[in-house]
C-alpha cells in the first residue's frame, strides 16, 4: 500500500511522460504531464484503450524494448518531434516490456523526457557561435586564443591565413608545428609566458615576420590573460594588428620628405642663382665702360651669394692685376701670374676648381681663413680678357659653383662684346637704315614702273652710286618687261636692249646666279664691245650687278654704277647690295603672283570671263551709279537650254569648248560701259547701264538669241543651242543686288518653263508664282512626315469578264490648310526641286504595302499598277527600290506593273532598255502609259521588254455615239495584238465607249465609267 502510494506521488509529480498498458492496450496509469498534454484528467484514462478514448498515442510507433537485451540507457532513448493537441514537442522516449515475478510480459511501460527547451537554448547557442565566428573572421586583425600549453583553441580567418591554413586546421597546435622560424616562436612563446605569469595586458612593440609566401609582414601585437568571474584563467588572448601597409606608407612619406627637402634646396639655390644672373644682366646692360662693367659684376655676386672674396683680375705681363673685388680691403693689387688660380685660368684658358687650397700648387693665399676657391676665364669673342675669382671659408665649393660662375662669366663676355661692338654698329646704322627704307618701299601699291623707281632712289641713299638700274626680264620671249633708272648729279643712262644685257655682265650674272664686281680702269672679258663702249661713253666707273632671283630662277637685275671720279665699289657694297635684291626679287615675285591670284578670285578660269563675285560688285557699283544719275539700268540672266546634254553626249571637254566659243560670240557684242560675266555652269548675266527703255533690254536679249542661230563648230562635231533670257530692271524690280538677281532668276524660270529659247520680264505675278511654288515645295517636304499624302485606286477592269483585275496607284495629297492639291500642281514642284525620287519610292511601296494586305484579308489577288517618273526611273539604284518594297511588303513579283511614259522610253533609249531588262529579269510587268502622245518608234516598241500599252484618254473621248469610228484607237490595239502586248483603255466614260472598245479586242479598260480613283479604305 505504501509503494502504490509512493508510485502514484511520483507519477502526479514528474514532469515526463510516464503510460502503462495492460497487454490488451488499456491504460493502467499515467502521469499527470502526458494527461496535461493530452488535455484531460488522468484518472479517465485508466481501463480504456487510445482508439477507445479517440486519442493518438505518439509513443505507440517506438519498438517495444527489453532492458534485460539493452543494459544502457542510451541504447534505450530515441529522441523524436511529436505533436499533441496541435503543440509541437521534442522527446527522447522509449518503449519498454514489464514482465511480472515469473519473468512473464504483462504490459508496457512507455517513457518519454521533453527536451524542448533544450534543444532550442542549443540552436541558439550554435546561432551565437556561428554569429561570433562571422565577426571574428570579418575582422582583419589576427584574432587566436591559446591554452597553457600554448595550443590554439581558437583563430580568426585573418591569423590563419598568415600561415596559409585553415582556421581549423590550427586548433590544437603550438606555433612550433605551424612556424618554422624559430626565432619568431621563442618571441611569442616568451611573450605567452610573461602574459600568464604577470596576469597582466601587454602591448608588445611592433616587429615583422616572414610568411610561407616570403613576403615580409610589419605586426602590433596586444596579448591579455582570459578572466572567468574576475580571476585569470590559464589562456591567453592575443589580437595583431597588419602594420605593413602602414609602414609602406610611413617609408614613402619619409622619402618624399626628403625629396621635398632636397628639391626645396635646390629651388632656393636655382633662386639663388637666377636672382644673381638677374642682377648680373641688369647691372651690365647699357654700360659700355670696362671698369663699369666689372664693378657691377662683382657687387652684385658679393651681394647675391656671400662669397668671402670675389675679385676680377686682369693679365698684365707675368702678373694678373685685380681690375674690382668686394670682400677683403688688405688684398694685394697684383699677384704673380704662376702659381695664382686667376694666372692659371688666364694662361690655360681653362676654368679651375680648389676645394682644399692647401694641397694645391696653383693658389696663392691673398686672404687668410680660405679654404676652396674657383676661378674662370672671361672672353670676348676667343680672346680670354681675364678671370673672374671666387674664394670660400665655410663652405666647400664644388661644381655648382663653378658651373654659376661660368653662365656670370658669360654674360659679362657678352657685355663686353657688346660694347666693342658699338662703335662698329654705328658705322652700318646708315646703310641698315637705308635697307629698311627699301623694305618699306616693297610694300608700294601703285604702279609697278613707280615702285621701281622708288627702289632705285633707296639704293642710291644706301651707296656711293651715281646710277641705279633695275631691268626685269621676259626670258621667254626675250624682251625687257620692266626697266627704271635714277640718276644723282649725272645725266640719266640710256636703257639698254635685251641682246645688249645678256652680251655683257648682266648676261654673266644671270648665267652664274651671282652678283658681280667690275672696278674702274680694268678690263673684263665679260663684257662686249657695246657694252664697254656704252660704260666709255657715260664716264662709268665700278659697278655691281646683282642677279634678281626667285626660287632659283634669274627675273632680272639690280645694278648700281660709280663714276669714273668716285671710289671704287667694296665687296661690303656687293653684300649689301645683294640683300637688297632678295629682297626687290621676293616681292616682285609676290605682288605678279597676288595680280594672278586676284584675277582667278574675280574671273572665271575657263572664259576669262568676270565670275559670279566680281560681276555682283560691278553690279553694285552700276546700281549707285543709276542711282546718283537717276537713270535706270537692266539685269540680263541667261541660261542655256539643253547644254547638260551635250556633255552627257559629248564630253565635257567638247562642253568647255562651246562655253568658252559661245562667251567669246557673246563678249564681242558687249558694249565696253556694259558688263557680261558667266555665274557658274551654263549661265550668263549682263549689266546693260544707262538704260532708256526697259523695251531696250529685250532688243538686246534677242539679238543674243540670234547669235547662238548660227551653229558652233567645235572638233569636228556642228552645234546648236538655245538661251532662256529673264530681265529684271533697275528700279522698277529692285533697288539692291539680291533683288535684281533673283527677280532675273525668276523671270529666267519662267521663259524655261515656256518653252525655252524664249525672253521674259519680271512682273510682280512672277514673283508671286515664285513665291507660291516655293511655299508649296516646302509643304511638300513635310508632307510624307506629317501623312499628308494618300495613295487611290482606280479599278482595273478585264472587257471580257467586267470583273476588276487590277488597281493603279494615283498619289493625292490633302494639305491640312490648302486642301486637295491635284497631281499636276505637285508633282512637276517635286521633279524640278529633287523630291520626285523619295517620293516615288514611297508611293512603290505603300502600293506594294497596300496589295500585300488586301491578299492576306483574303482578297482576290489583282495586280497594282504604278506610275514612274523619269527623273525616278533614270536612277541608279531605282531596281534596288522596286526590290526592296516587293521584300519589305511580302508581295509577289507577279502582282506589281510599273507604268513609264513614252517620254520616259525615248529619254534615253539604253539606259531605258538596261532598266526594263533588269525589271523583266526580276519579273515585274511594265506597261507604256499615255501611248500615243509621244513619239514612240515601232522598232523600239518590238525591242523593248515591255507589257502592256496604255491608249491615252485623249484618244477615248474620240469614241462618240455620233461621231465616225476612233480610226487611231482601233490602230493602236491592231498594232499591239500583232506585237503581242497587252492593251488598256484609259478614261472611259461611257457605255458606248465600252462596247465599242469590246468590239475591238481592247482586253482592258479604267475611268468613271467604271469607278473614280477611291480610297484603300472604300474599295
Amino acid at each position: 500500500m505504501h509503494a502504490n502510494t509512493l508510485l502514484g506521488t511520483f507519477f502526479d509529480l514528474t514532469p515526463d511522460w510516464l503510460v502503462i498498458h495492460d497487454l490488451q492496450g488499456k491504460h493502467v496509469r499515467v502521469s499527470s504531464a502526458y494527461a496535461r498534454a493530452q488535455n484531460r484528467p488522468a484518472e479517465t484514462f485508466v481501463g480504456h484503450s487510445d482508439q477507445e478514448l479517440g486519442l493518438i498515442n505518439p509513443l505507440a510507433h517506438l519498438p517495444v524494448l527489453d532492458v534485460q537485451n539493452h543494459p544502457s540507457r542510451s541504447e534505450l532513448l530515441t529522441e523524436l518531434q511529436v505533436t499533441l493537441q496541435g503543440k509541437d514537442y521534442a522527446v527522447c522516449a522509449t518503449r519498454l516490456i514489464l514482465r511480472d515475478p515469473d519473468g512473464a510480459p504483462w504490459g508496457t511501460f512507455s517513457y518519454a523526457h521533453e527536451v524542448t527547451r533544450e534543444r532550442s537554448m542549443e540552436r541558439e547557442l550554435e546561432q551565437q557561435h556561428a554569429f561570433l565566428r562571422n565577426i571574428l573572421d570579418s575582422d582583419p586583425s589576427l584574432i587566436f586564443v591559446k591554452d597553457r600549453e600554448g595550443r590554439f583553441t581558437l583563430v580568426n580567418q585573418a591569423m590563419a591565413d598568415l600561415y596559409h591554413q585553415e582556421p581549423e586546421a590550427m586548433l590544437g597546435k603550438t606555433i612550433r608545428e605551424i612556424n618554422p622560424n624559430a626565432a619568431e616562436v621563442e618571441r611569442f612563446e616568451a611573450q605567452d609566458r610573461e602574459i600568464l605569469k604577470t596576469h597582466q595586458r601587454r602591448q608588445f612593440p611592433p616587429y615583422f615576420v616572414v610568411g610561407p609566401d616570403g613576403q615580409k609582414r610589419w605586426l602590433y601585437t596586444t596579448k591579455q590573460p582570459l578572466y572567468s568571474q574576475d580571476q585569470p584563467l590559464d589562456y591567453v588572448l592575443g589580437v595583431t594588428s597588419d602594420l605593413t601597409h602602414l609602414r609602406a606608407t610611413e617609408e614613402a612619406l619619409k622619402t618624399r620628405e626628403e625629396q621635398y627637402r632636397q628639391l626645396w634646396q635646390e629651388a632656393h639655390r636655382k633662386t639663388r642663382e637666377l636672382t644673381l644672373l638677374d642682377r648680373v644682366q641688369a647691372a651690365i646692360a647699357n654700360k659700355l665702360d670696362l671698369a663699369m662693367l666689372y664693378d657691377a659684376v662683382v657687387d652684385a655676386i658679393s651681394d647675391q651669394l656671400g662669397y668671402a672674396l670675389v675679385i676680377m683680375t686682369v693679365p698684365e705681363g707675368d702678373r694678373v692685376v685685380r681690375v674690382a673685388y668686394r670682400g677683403y680691403a688688405d688684398l694685394p693689387l697684383t699677384v704673380a701670374s704662376e702659381g695664382s688660380a686667376s694666372g692659371y685660368t688666364i694662361r690655360t684658358r681653362r676654368p679651375l676648381l680648389i676645394q682644399d687650397v692647401s694641397t694645391s700648387s696653383n693658389y696663392t693665399a691673398a686672404m687668410p681663413g680660405v679654404t676652396s676657391c674657383v676661378s674662370v676665364p672671361v672672353f670676348s669673342g676667343s680672346r680670354v680678357l681675364g678671370a673672374l675669382v671666387i674664394e670660400s671659408e665655410d663652405r666647400v665649393l664644388d661644381n655648382q659653383d663653378l658651373s654659376l660662375m661660368q653662365r656670370v662669366a658669360e654674360q659679362l663676355g657678352i657685355a663686353i662684346e657688346n660694347a666693342e661692338l658699338h662703335e662698329r654698329t654705328k658705322l652700318d646704322l646708315t646703310r641698315a637704315h637705308a635697307l629698311y627704307q627699301v623694305s618699306q618701299t616693297l610694300h608700294h601699291t601703285g604702279s609697278q614702273e613707280t615702285l621701281l623707281e622708288q627702289i632705285c632712289q633707296s639704293v642710291m641713299q644706301a651707296l656711293p652710286a651715281r646710277w641705279c638700274l633695275i631691268y626685269i626680264m621676259d626670258f621667254e620671249q626675250e624682251q625687257v618687261e620692266y626697266a627704271a633708272s635714277t640718276a644723282r648729279d649725272a645725266s640719266p643712262l640710256p636703257m639698254i636692249s635685251f641682246p645688249e644685257l645678256m652680251s655683257g655682265l648682266t648676261g654673266w650674272t644671270l648665267k652664274q646666279h651671282r652678283p658681280t664686281l667690275s672696278l674702274k680702269g680694268q678690263a673684263d672679258e665679260r663684257e662686249g664691245p657695246q657694252v664697254q663702249q656704252h660704260r666709255s661713253s657715260n664716264d662709268i666707273g665700278s659697278l655691281i650687278v646683282a642677279p634678281l632671283i626667285y626660287q632659283g630662277k634669274p627675273i632680272g637685275t639690280l645694278t648700281a654704277l660709280n663714276n669714273l671720279d668716285d671710289p671704287d665699289f667694296s665687296e661690303a657694297d656687293v653684300d649689301w647690295m645683294m640683300s637688297i635684291a632678295n629682297q626687290v626679287a621676293i616681292a616682285l615675285a609676290q605682288r605678279k603672283l597676288i595680280n594672278q591670284i586676284q584675277h582667278l578670285a574675280y574671273h572665271d578660269p575657263l572664259t576669262s570671263l568676270p565670275n559670279r563675285l566680281l560681276f555682283e560688285e560691278q553690279l553694285k557699283q552700276a546700281i549707285a551709279r543709276a542711282k546718283r544719275l537717276d537713270t535706270k539700268l537692266a539685269l540680263l540672266f541667261i541660261d542655256l537650254d539643253g547644254f547638260k546634254n551635250v556633255n552627257d553626249t559629248l564630253g565635257h571637254h567638247i562642253g568647255d569648248l562651246l562655253l568658252h566659243t559661245l562667251s567669246g560670240r557673246f563678249k564681242e557684242r558687249t558694249r565696253e560701259s556694259d558688263s557680261f560675266a558667266r555665274m557658274g555652269g551654263d549661265e550668263f548675266a549682263m549689266i546693260l547701264n544707262d538704260l532708256r527703255d526697259p523695251a531696250d533690254a529685250v532688243q538686246v536679249a534677242q539679238k543674243f538669241l540670234d547669235l547662238l542661230k548660227m551653229p558652233f563648230h567645235i572638233n569636228m562635231h556642228e552645234l546648236f543651242i538655245s538661251a532662256s533670257i529673264g530681265i529684271s530692271v533697275y528700279p522698277d524690280n529692285g533697288t539692291d543686288v539680291n533683288t535684281l538677281l533673283k527677280h532675273a532668276d525668276t523671270a529666267m524660270y519662267r521663259a524655261k518653263a515656256s518653252g525655252k529659247n524664249d525672253i521674259r520680264s519680271f512682273t510682280p505675278e512672277l514673283a508671286e508664282k515664285a513665291r507660291e511654288r516655293l511655299s508649296l515645295e516646302t509643304d511638300l517636304r513635310y508632307a510624307m512626315q506629317r501623312q499628308e499624302l494618300q495613295l487611290y485606286y482606280q479599278p482595273i477592269i478585264d472587257l471580257q469578264t467586267l470583273q476588276t483585275i487590277g488597281h493603279e496607284a494615283l498619289l493625292r495629297w490633302i494639305h491640312p490648310e490648302r486642301g486637295f492639291i491635284p497631281p499636276d500642281r505637285f508633282i512637276p514642284v517635286a521633279e524640278e526641286s529633287g523630291l520626285i525620287t523619295a517620293l516615288g519610292a514611297w508611293v512603290i511601296h505603300e502600293a506594294c504595302r497596300q496589295n500585300a494586305e488586301w491578299q492576306r484579308a483574303g482578297r482576290r489577288a489583282v495586280r497594282v499598277a504604278v506610275n514612274i517618273s523619269m527623273i525616278q526611273f533614270a536612277t541608279s539604284n531605282f531596281v534596288d527600290t522596286v526590290k526592296s518594297a516587293l521584300h519589305e511588303s511580302g508581295l509577289g513579283v507577279e502582282w506589281l506593273e510599273l507604268e513609264v511614259t513614252e517620254s520616259v522610253v525615248m529619254h534615253d533609249v539604253k539606259m531605258v532598255t538596261e532598266r526594263l531588262t533588269e525589271l523583266r529579269e526580276l519579273g515585274v510587268r511594265v506597261s507604256i502609259d499615255d501611248f500615243g502622245t509621244g513619239y514612240s518608234s515601232l522598232k523600239y516598241l518590238q525591242e523593248l521588254p515591255i507589257d502592256t500599252l496604255k491608249i491615252d484618254r485623249s484618244f477615248v473621248n474620240t469614241i462618240q455615239k455620233d461621231a465616225q469610228e476612233a480610226p487611231l484607237v482601233k490602230t493602236i490595239i491592231l498594232m499591239a495584238q500583232s506585237l503581242g502586248l497587252n492593251v488598256i483603255a484609259e478614261g472611259v466614260e461611257t457605255i458606248f465607249q465600252q462596247e465599242y472598245l469590246q468590239s475591238l479586242g481592247c482586253s482592258e479598260a479604267q475611268g468613271y465609267y467604271f469607278s473614280r480613283p477611291l480610297p484603300a479604305s472604300q474599295l
